[in-house]
């Protein structure tokens, strides 16, 4: 079986996105004979959440067992964890349905069976990517700092909301301040999300909005990753 994992940063599709990554994880599959009966996947999702805060993972690892798979995976080593603490508890979880991780690249699968020099060798290779992480962290939030000084956008608006420049209040430069205002038609669609919800899972509710021609402001389908996040916002709010 399969795992994708695209992060809220996006800056590397080409590299990382999801087509790339299912091209890897097919090119790895034939090279060896092996055919993926599954594929799972969690978007804008950061490799250091949790593994029972990832629908798409969750129901990888559901499915190791009721498909009868003994491996997981991923185009890259950090693809299924950019933390050493979430990487382990993981592994934990891939040891309970008595299955084996693998990454495509080569850099380091895992399974309970490691040699210490494999055990070891993972670790480096996540304690790495964790570091990267922070790295980038920072480095975003240096730039955020420079946006907001000068009154930008730091980001898209969440579904369902929209940048409108404050009437009155401006920042020491001079720009105008950005106020989210709600967008009726996008709060039309998460209200009847959260009624289709009372009655049909997180999957199926997306599945409803694409019959009915429904779509994200991006003109692609729902996800049930996207359809969960603005229901929890909403809920959130309310």
């Amino acid at each position: 079986m399969a795992y994708l994992r695209l992060s809220p940063r996006k800056e590397n599709e080409e590299r990382f996105g999801l087509d790339a990554q299912r091209t890897q994880i097919r090119d790895w599959a034939k090279a060896r004979g092996v055919k993926v009966v599954a594929w799972f996947e969690d978007v804008d999702v950061s490799g250091t959440t949790a593994w029972d805060a990832r629908p798409g993972l969750q129901e990888a690892l559901a499915a190791l067992r009721s498909l009868d798979a003994g491996v997981l995976v991923t185009a890259k080593r950090d693809r299924l964890a950019r933390d050493v603490r979430v990487m382990g508890r993981i592994k934990d979880q891939l040891d309970k349905h008595r299955a084996v991780f693998l990454s495509a690249d080569g850099m380091g699968g895992s399974s309970a069976q490691a040699s210490p020099g494999e055990w070891f060798a993972g670790h480096v290779i996540d304690g790495v990517s964790q570091i990267e992480h922070a790295q980038i962290k920072e480095r975003t939030r240096a730039a955020l700092a420079v946006k907001i000084d000068r009154g930008e956008m730091t980001g898209k608006p969440p579904y369902g909301y929209r940048a409108v420049p404050h009437p009155d209040r401006k920042n020491k430069r001079g720009h105008p301040l950005l106020l989210l205002e709600p967008h009726e038609d996008e709060q039309r669609v998460i209200a009847f999300a959260i009624h289709l919800h009372e009655m049909y899972s997180l999957r199926q509710v997306a599945e409803k909005l694409t019959e009915m021609g429904l779509r994200s402001r991006a003109g692609t389908p729902f996800s049930h990753v996207q359809v969960g996040k603005m229901i929890r916002r909403a809920e959130a709010k309310s």
